[in-house]
């Protein structure tokens, strides 16, 4: 059970990433909005690089500053199937990942109000807006994304004692998840609050 609350919440914080970047991009000037996400953007984009690395794809170029956010331009990975999923979603593991440390950090006592606090919420914010991945990074993976869901349904389904230790596993992620989600949804209320005033 505690995983299929892990994947609603991973769901749900996609969602939210969408919806906070849309209201973000409504409530201040472009370059401010833009200059609000360059720490999502540069974590994005850097991830999308060490997928590249992993799967042993060539990078030809980086940029975190386009019309669109940032890009990555490489060549097809070396590892077929998993590779191109590797890389198109590596922005959502490691933001992810820094998402939960991030509200680890929230939560150690004193819980007081500090620049440090701040500067944590501020990272949560230009890093949640980033997370999804861009139609692009679904593009590249479309194919492989079915394959890998087919296999991983298929291993479930024929071994379902694989279920138990995913589960064990996923039990101590759950609290600092559902931390990350709910100041991310209350910043994506915050600013759509904002938007909808104006």
């Amino acid at each position: 059970m505690s995983l299929a609350y892990l994947f609603g919440l991973i769901i749900l914080m996609g969602l939210l990433s969408n919806w906070l970047s849309k209201a973000l991009a409504t409530m201040a000037p472009y370059s401010i909005f833009r200059l609000a996400l360059l720490p999502g953007i540069i974590l994005h984009e850097s991830a999308h690089v060490a997928g590249c690395w992993l799967t042993g794809a060539r990078v030809h170029r980086v940029h975190f500053w386009t019309q669109s956010g940032g890009e990555v331009i490489h060549t097809q990975p070396k590892i077929p199937v998993i590779g191109p999923p590797i890389i198109s979603f590596a922005p959502f593991v490691v933001g992810m990942y820094a998402l939960w440390h991030l509200g680890i950090y929230l939560t150690v006592p004193p819980l007081e109000i500090s620049w440090q606090r701040g500067l944590a919420v501020f990272l949560m914010m230009s890093i949640g807006a980033t997370l999804i991945p861009s139609k692009q990074d679904f593009k590249n993976s479309f194919g492989s994304l079915v394959v890998i869901a087919i296999l991983a349904s298929a291993a479930l389904y024929f071994f379902p004692s694989l279920w138990h230790p995913l589960n064990t596993y996923a039990q101590p992620l759950l609290k600092p998840f559902i931390l990350v989600t709910a100041i991310i949804a209350t910043l994506t209320f915050l600013a759509n609050l904002t938007m909808w005033r104006r």
